[in-house]
């Protein structure tokens, strides 16, 4: 039983971590075309609403 919730966490995390380098690499190019005050603030939006 130990094992098996070891095996799903993990693969939860690997999930995340391929979701998280796809966005970085998207959301870096945006940024990179948008000045940064206007990048940081959008950043700020997002995290104040998730």
């Amino acid at each position: 039983m130990k094992r098996q919730s070891d095996f799903i966490s993990g693969l939860a995390m690997l999930t995340g971590a391929i979701v998280g380098a796809v966005l970085s690499s998207i959301f870096g190019k945006l940024f990179d075309k948008v000045d940064a005050k206007k990048s940081v603030f959008i950043s700020v939006e997002i995290t104040t609403v998730s």
